[in-house]
């Protein structure tokens, strides 16, 4: 089938790991579904220092792992105006797809990846060239309060007028229900994949060598919401001046400096690590290199990073924050209340002890049944499937 991808988010270039589990999703659907795919991006790099109505200008197409990559590079003179600015971004949206539609062909369905905008860029599209269209949500906005009511308006909308709705984790679907007020189930849990690099890396097991030491690990973007000097607190209560115990951050953001001067504060500077931004392949070996990860998150509405971890045969500690609940069975590691600084500092002090008990190829094993692209892209192009046919047979049926 041809489908074509419209992102909210996505990588600026092949070497961004920003949003990468979109692209990869994308790419997987050529690789492991035998799919044409496509991906438009529109507004990927607003100029806001010019000015001028949004103009159809410079389009970047690049062709990453078989997947045709439409960005375009327009002006956005209602960058501060959200509505306006949407709108704009979703003209500029259709303007790319009337340009990706003359080089590559109409799709057949189109998977939309968050509501604001590629869900409501979507429904323009699909209204106006009839093609049945997915939602797929990964934003914590909802619970977070950054959802303006406009936009939920809009988002109604566009939940009425898609052929399916799918959320990244199970807690999260029931949330968009209720958010959308339609009865259970509307929303579809379909998680995200974890790309193959990361269940073909060597399985290390360090708890159970001849070294005394024992290193938790972290990879997140250092935002107030991943609870990193939750986790640097816990992480003190249980073992401040036990040096041969560390923890390992990786990733940057807005925190970092705050969450420096808490280190120093509590009196870890010798046993906490900031490895900063880290590439794909540089997270790998951090988390490889670990005994035990550690995911501190107010709220998640999937949870890349830990199923990561457990695609590297860790086991970890997860808040119970909307994401880790449908990832970390009891065979993976410890949930624990979010936002407990007691009751995470008790996990990490459980698992230390236990980490032995925790079989590094059974984890892998039980993540690769989930989360493996093979399996994730199987659900979605049987939905894909199921879409066309409908489609194909009511067509018939008003025809006939």
């Amino acid at each position: 089938m041809h489908i074509l991808v419209i992102p909210s988010w996505y990588p600026s270039n092949p070497e961004d790991i920003t949003a990468s589990f979109i692209r990869e999703q994308a790419q997987a659907l050529v690789r492991y579904g035998g799919h044409k795919v496509g991906v438009i991006f529109p507004l990927s790099n607003p100029r806001p220092w010019s000015c001028g109505l949004s103009r159809f200008s410079d389009v970047e197409i690049l062709r990453e792992e078989g997947v045709s990559t439409y960005r375009s590079q327009a002006l956005n003179w209602f960058r501060r105006i959200p509505y306006l600015s949407s709108e704009t971004w979703i003209r500029e949206g259709m303007r790319l797809y009337a340009r990706y539609m003359k080089e590559c062909g109409k799709p057949e369905v189109i998977h939309a990846h968050v509501m604001f905008y590629g869900g409501l860029l979507a429904r323009r599209i699909a209204e106006k060239y009839r093609i049945p269209f997915v939602i797929t949500e990964h934003n914590s906005g909802y619970v977070r309060g950054f959802v303006k009511p406009w936009q939920l308006a809009l988002g109604k909308r566009a939940v009425r007028s898609a052929s399916r709705c799918i959320a990244v984790g199970e807690q999260f679907a029931g949330l968009l229900d209720q958010v959308y007020n339609l009865p259970s189930g509307n929303w579809q849990y379909i998680p995200n994949l974890i790309s193959m690099p990361f269940f073909e890396a060597p399985l290390i097991v360090r708890h159970k060598s001849k070294r005394s030491s024992f290193l938790f690990s972290t990879i997140c973007n250092l935002n107030a919401n991943k609870g990193v000097d939750l986790l640097i607190r816990a992480f003190a209560l249980s073992f401040r001046g036990q040096r041969d115990i560390r923890l390992s951050i990786g990733g940057e953001g807005p925190e970092r400096e705050t969450l420096d001067r808490l280190v120093k504060s509590v009196g870890l500077s010798e046993q906490v690590r900031f490895l900063g931004k880290l590439d794909r392949d540089q997270v790998v070996d951090a988390v490889s290199q670990s005994d035990a990860f550690v995911l501190s998150s107010h709220y998640e509405t999937f949870g890349v990073a830990l199923a990561e971890a457990l695609a590297l045969g860790k086991p970890v500690v997860a808040t119970r924050c909307g994401g880790p609940e449908s990832i970390v069975l009891p065979n993976a590691g410890l949930l624990v209340e979010k936002n407990n600084e007691k009751a995470l500092a008790d996990a990490m002090r459980v698992l230390f002890k236990q980490a032995s008990d925790f079989d590094a190829r059974t984890i892998r094993e039980s993540c690769l049944s989930r989360f493996s692209a093979p399996i994730v892209i199987k659900r979605l192009t049987a939905i894909y499937k199921e879409i066309k046919f409908y489609r194909h047979r009511h067509t018939a049926e008003v025809m006939g």
